[in-house]
């Protein structure tokens, strides 16, 4: 039996062809899987980064809240101090009004009584006069 060189290098080369082919297709096969593991492996990274921002704005928006009403508690209770406090300066003031309109009248009644006491003195000079 002869070789046909030339047949034989067109098996060979059909040969090769289909063996890289094959080879081919098995590494597109095999790209289509990691294309497809890497999209779920990325689709699920976008999904937890989406679930941890949403829970981060969440408890930012706790937070705040909790610091609003903190602060709203620390005004209310600022403004029932303030509010006794004005109460108690005008009760305050109010005594103090009473005390200066008390030492008017005293005032008053003091001119009065010194006048009074002016008049008893010139009695008293012109009767010790005429006792005289």
């Amino acid at each position: 039996m002869t070789i046909n060189w030339g047949e034989l290098s067109s098996i060979i080369s059909v040969l090769a062809v289909v063996f890289f082919a094959g080879a081919w297709w098995q590494s597109s096969k095999h790209n289509a899987k990691t294309i497809e593991t890497i999209t779920t492996s990325f689709d699920n990274s976008i999904k937890t980064l989406e679930n941890n921002f949403q829970l981060k704005i969440e408890n930012m928006k706790d937070s705040f809240n909790l610091t609003i009403q903190g602060l709203k508690n620390i005004i209310e209770q600022n403004s029932k101090n303030t509010s006794e406090q004005i109460k108690n300066l005008a009760m305050k003031q109010d005594k103090h009004n009473n005390v200066i309109e008390r030492t008017f009248k005293i005032e008053s009644d003091v001119e009065v009584i010194k006048e009074q006491i002016k008049v008893e003195n010139h009695r008293i000079g012109d009767l010790e006069e005429v006792i005289k």
